[in-house]
């Protein structure tokens, strides 16, 4: 009888892990756009925006229109229910500004840090879940559409 029941128990144990154990939140699909106070588009970086109360982080490159889409754990899943605090991450060479004697388009670092970005998002389960995040520039040079054009 012992060996029915150890047998039983590794059959279990077997099953569980083929099987897999999904224990991660469910993630609800959230897109939008990065403005400057203007309505221009912010063209590049980075939306990354932590839940306050799972502390899951989600995150979305930044397209050309400032289009973005949030993953957490596969390609533009979106993000957990809630409230979340966001930042606009950009990697932004300062000789590169200060040889070209511009900083258009570059977000204000404030927006770079949780404590002082002033961002924030709520995902609902039932929601298009479409947001609209408003940015500083830096030093107020927004980056227009008919500037720097390449």
């Amino acid at each position: 009888m012992t060996d029915f029941i150890a047998l039983r128990c590794r059959a279990i144990l077997v099953v569980g892990l083929l099987l897999g154990c999904n224990n991660q939140p469910a993630t609800y699909p959230v897109h939008g756009q990065v403005q400057f106070p203007s309505g221009a588009a912010v063209r590049m970086g980075t939306v990354e925006a932590r839940s306050r109360e799972l502390g899951i982080n989600s995150r979305g490159s930044i397209e050309p229109d400032g289009s973005f889409y949030l993953t957490t754990y596969s390609n533009s899943d979106g993000a957990v229910q809630g409230i979340h605090d966001c930042v606009i991450v950009q990697m932004v060479v300062t000789e590169d500004i200060a040889q070209a004697g511009s900083a258009f388009g570059v977000v204000d670092p404030k927006h770079g840090n949780y404590k002082t970005s002033g961002l924030t998002i709520e995902v609902q389960p039932d929601s298009e879940n479409k947001v609209i995040l408003k940015v500083d520039a830096l030093g107020g040079k927004e980056l227009k559409a008919k500037d720097h054009k390449h």
